[in-house]
């Protein structure tokens, strides 16, 4: 048997591809449930802080009485036990009842068969057990913080009197009295006085904003990959490599080629195609960084190779061919800005000679009309747009990914805007009534207090974008390591401005929500904190 192609399947991307898939949900599954968990447990410690913050009355009261600090604590461990728990049992039946529909919908894009589900005993009970730990690890710092206060300062509702927090020292609002409007004052006082609060809402609002952005900064990369890598690249519609090769000149309507699967001298770990082709050719479009053409008359590395061999304009690069042991070596004469792959161009007599061919001798053809060969002549027949489909029906399997993560950051960013805006409604019900009192309508009273979170909103999703591109190129450098291809990190403007107003509409729907427990608080409330 004549061996005509052979390639080992480490390097054959039809099989590295569906690794790098499997890596890829393999670390979103880790990555993005901890992010999730990490945010539990942020807002269920702030938010029952303050719960317990607001009984602490009845705690001093109760220590007064000969209640001991473990028995309050056991008793108001107990309800967020029990909520934690019951969640956690049923969010691990939840997903391991889901695994198998969505085995089931990701193996549809593989022509691979459906295996048995391999049910991992540990892997549940460690699902169920880790979110019970964390989160009643933070509940119980935070529980216990309020309890550690003496009672005589519980009885008097936590706190010894009007304290300046470290924070607002670092505004000397005095300085700029006149200069500065009472509702800017206050707001920015409504920020400083709670970092925990402020670092809370800028932390969820990053994580919902990576959320919502992590799909379509896929689409937005494969899109770029498409436009600048082979739309870009590649000015032919079919390509045919035969099976040996030929000499003399094809049709009329073909350009001759003739390439090489060569190996790195110093580490045979790297390889990558070599091609040779006519000087004057236009199938092949090259390009510096500054979008001038590269005439392929010289030896051209594309970017993601001179990047991956750490070679600049003048170095030279030692291979060998595995399938003759001819040694070569390349002089880089210029570097094409293109994303299509690990590929080095340089004109096919030149090849030739290196390959101790015939100046005129090729492998394959480029042509702009489908061909009919032989079977026995072709090694292998290529589309380009048969791949940029390709590239496309997998953007249409991402689609149900991106919605779902958009619907699922919307609803993460709503209850943490919503919480936080509670949260400075319910410390300012006294404010608020004085407010009112005063003279300042309902919408002069939400602006004021609700209105002071819109920076930290717009801050936080300006934040979440860069970490949101850092974290997405480490992940593609890391899964596309083994391929013959570099997964560019772009993400559109209309994108940005996409999620910038899904954002900010999270925000005015949570403080549509909140103006209703404003609009409840009557002017009567300063009064009956007076009295009390």
């Amino acid at each position: 048997t004549q061996i005509v192609d052979w390639i080992t399947t480490d390097k054959n991307t039809k099989v590295s591809y569906v690794a790098m898939e499997v890596q890829t949900l393999g670390t979103m599954g880790t990555v993005l449930p901890t992010m999730l968990l990490v945010l539990t447990c942020i807002l269920l410690s702030v938010i029952l802080g303050r719960l317990i913050k607001q009984e602490s009355v009845v705690i001093g009261t109760l220590y007064t009485q000969g209640f001991r600090k473990n028995e309050l604590l056991l008793h108001y461990m107990v309800l967020p036990f029990i909520v934690v728990a019951v969640a956690a049992i049923f969010g691990a039946a939840v997903g391991t009842a889901s695994a198998k529909p969505m085995i089931d919908f990701m193996l549809s894009a593989f022509p691979m068969p459906v295996i048995p589900l391999a049910f991992n005993f540990w892997v549940v009970l460690i699902a169920a057990l880790l979110p019970i730990f964390l989160i009643l690890s933070s509940v119980f710092f935070s529980i216990q913080t309020v309890l550690g206060l003496p009672p005589a300062v519980l009885i008097k509702g936590g706190t010894t009197g009007t304290k300046m927090y470290f924070s607002e020292k670092l505004i000397d609002f005095e300085k700029y009295k006149g200069k500065i409007k009472f509702s800017t004052k206050f707001q920015i006082r409504e920020q400083i006085r709670n970092v925990s609060r402020t670092v809370f809402l800028l932390f969820g609002i990053v994580v919902a904003t990576m959320l919502l952005l992590y799909g379509l900064t896929m689409k937005s990369s494969i899109d770029y990959l498409l436009d600048k890598g082979m739309k870009e690249l590649y000015n032919l519609k079919f390509e045919y490599v035969f099976t040996e090769q030929k000499t003399g000149a094809p049709n009329v309507d073909e350009e001759q080629f003739n390439a090489a699967y060569v190996t790195l001298k110093d580490n045979e770990e790297i390889n990558f195609y070599v091609t040779g082709v006519l000087p004057t050719t236009d199938k092949i479009v090259l390009k510096d960084k500054k979008g001038d053409k590269i005439t392929p008359n010289q030896t051209v590395f594309t970017t993601i190779l001179a990047k991956k061999l750490g070679v600049q304009i003048g170095d030279t690069v030692n291979t060998f061919d595995a399938e003759t042991n001819i040694q070569m070596q390349f002089h880089v004469d210029a570097i094409a800005d293109t994303y299509a792959g690990e590929f080095v161009f340089m004109p096919l007599a030149q090849f030739n000679g290196l390959m101790g061919f015939k100046p005129d001798t090729y492998v394959g053809v480029w042509t702009d009309t489908e061909k009919v060969y032989p079977a026995d002549e072709i090694r292998s027949t290529k589309s380009i747009e048969g791949v940029i489909e390709a590239f496309n029906i997998l953007i249409g399997q991402m689609s149900g990914m991106i919605y779902g993560l958009t619907v699922s950051a919307f609803v993460i960013g709503l209850i943490i805007i919503y919480l936080v805006s509670a949260m400075i409604v319910e410390e300012n019900r006294t404010v608020i009534s004085l407010f009112k009192i005063f003279g300042y309508t309902q919408k002069e009273v939400s602006k004021l207090t609700l209105d002071s979170s819109t920076v930290i909103v717009v801050f936080g999703y300006l934040l979440g974008v860069p970490c949101l591109m850092a974290s997405v190129g480490a992940l593609y450098n890391s899964i596309t390591a083994s391929l013959q291809l570099e997964m560019p990190v772009r993400l559109s403007v209309s994108y940005i401005l996409f999620g910038f107003v899904v954002v900010l509409l999270t925000f005015y729907v949570a403080k549509f929500f909140c103006k209703k427990k404003i609009n409840s608080i009557t002017m009567s409330e300063a009064l009956k904190a007076g009295n009390e």
